[in-house]
């Protein structure tokens, strides 16, 4: 995995890079995501840089598996979230995580363990309470969902 400079814009969009893939797969949803929450505002990186961001986590990943199905061990989660001490940008990286998660109304395993690790590690338990109470309800769910 090619080393990011601890708290940079890149370090924190590699998150959220690996938010996009947890489910195994990048959909269109996750990419219109991306283009909409003004990333040169939150992370300081323009839309090009991270989609190079990107790039290189899908290489680093990809390196040596052949047909395998991609996967990212608990570790490499650790490692990859410990680039991220700054409690402002830990808030940002977890919220946009979760606006890619949530964008398809539907939370896959890998999508949920990822989630779990940032909140868990960052000991964020208490902002994903606060953010789920002020974030607007997907259509079409019932109230006690």
């Amino acid at each position: 995995m090619r080393p990011y400079p601890r708290n940079s814009p890149e370090a924190a969009a590699r998150i959220v890079c690996l938010a996009m893939l947890a489910d195994g797969e990048l959909t269109r949803p996750e990419i219109e995501v991306m283009e909409s929450v003004d990333l040169e505002r939150r992370l300081h990186l323009s839309l090009p840089d991270f989609y190079r961001v990107l790039e290189h986590l899908c290489d680093d990943l990809s390196v040596g598996l052949g047909d395998e199905l991609l996967t990212v061990d608990d570790l490499t989660v650790a490692r990859l979230m410990d680039d991220i001490d700054d409690p402002a940008l830990r808030r940002i990286v977890l919220d946009l995580c979760r606006d890619v998660i949530e964008c398809d109304a539907w939370v896959s395993d890998g999508e949920a363990l990822l989630l779990n690790a940032a909140v868990a590690q960052w000991g964020l338990h208490r902002a994903m309470f606060d953010a789920a109470a002020t974030r607007p309800r997907a259509a079409g769910l019932p109230e006690s969902a």
